[in-house]
């Protein structure tokens, strides 16, 4: 099995599995408590490509910015929707201990992000939480 970036036009398809390692929702970067919504800001309204790199000095500009939960949901839409289910057998999910997951509601999450300017852990783990319900509720994902 290797990663779906590095697919290489299908050439391989009749001896590889491919998983898709692509926005990473519950992962931590050190210095940012927003790493969720960036990971997801660096996947809409694009194709599935690599996961962010680990410990970057910098980020990337991303297209679109996430401000209100129906950007959110339009985003993980998107996302969802870019999956090319029939050549993936697998995604990824970094989980990281650092952040403490909870049922986040549309409310918590449009305050959390108000306050994402100067987002600290508990912002974080709202992000991270609701990204990653919405995103694996099983009537969601199809394929």
């Amino acid at each position: 099995m290797t990663e779906h970036v590095r697919r290489e036009g299908g050439t391989d398809d009749a001896r590889l599995q491919y998983s898709l390692e692509w926005g990473m929702f519950a992962r931590c970067q050190w210095g940012e408590l927003d790493t969720p919504l960036y990971e997801l800001e660096r996947c809409w309204g694009r194709e599935p490509g690599p996961a962010a790199p680990i410990g970057g000095l910098t980020r990337p500009p991303v297209d679109r910015e996430i401000r209100t939960v129906a950007d959110v949901n339009a985003a993980i839409d998107h996302y969802l929707g870019a999956i090319p289910y029939d050549e993936i057998v697998s995604t990824a999910a970094h989980l990281s201990t650092d952040i403490e997951f909870h049922l986040a509601s549309d409310d918590e999450m449009e305050a959390a992000l108000r306050r994402r300017a100067a987002a600290g852990p508990r912002e974080r783990n709202v992000y991270s939480s609701y990204i990653m319900e919405k995103f694996w509720l099983p009537n969601r994902i199809s394929g």
